[in-house]
């Protein structure tokens, strides 16, 4: 190999594994492999912890391999603000996954939670000719929030009123 070696990117997620954060780490070592670089994943939930959404953000202030990370990915709930702002004033770029944080500029890459849920909501109701939807989900979350605003459009958009 010739030149300078890519970025390594660390990746601080709640858990480092499963269908979610698994899926979001793995994009974001494809994104970096691309550029000719490595990642390295850094759980910040201790382990045995069951649930992120009911553990709430974890106190991880460990400045864990900031001398050898060029950047880092902060996934939601991962670590407090503070930390982001630390990574910051030590040099680091950041960006931060499905959140953001009051005072903390910086890229913000989050899913469009509610067009999505819209459309599926009328592809049932168009291709399936469903009419009877229903919406289960967490409400205090706000990517909840904002797939079960989707999901209201979606139905209001072809007459279908919410029960």
């Amino acid at each position: 190999m010739s030149g300078s070696p890519g970025p390594v990117v660390g990746v601080l997620s709640p858990f480092v594994g499963g269908d979610y954060y698994g899926a979001l780490i793995a994009g974001v070592t494809g994104a970096v492999a691309d550029l000719g670089g490595r990642v390295v994943a850094i759980q910040t939930l201790d382990p045995g912890s069951h649930s992120a959404d009911l553990c709430g953000v974890p106190d991880f202030r460990q400045p864990v391999g900031w001398d050898h990370l060029t950047a880092f990915v902060v996934v939601a709930g991962a670590v407090p603000g503070e930390n982001v702002r630390a990574l910051q004033r030590a040099g680091r770029p950041v960006v931060l996954m499905s959140h953001g944080f009051p005072g903390v500029e910086c890229p913000t890459v989050v899913p469009d939670n509610r067009s999505g849920v819209r459309e599926a909501v009328e592809h049932l109701i168009v291709e399936h000719g469903h009419e009877r939807i229903a919406f289960a989900g967490n409400l205090t979350n706000d990517d909840v929030q904002e797939r079960y605003a989707g999901y209201l459009e979606g139905l209001l958009a072809r007459g279908i009123a919410p029960d």
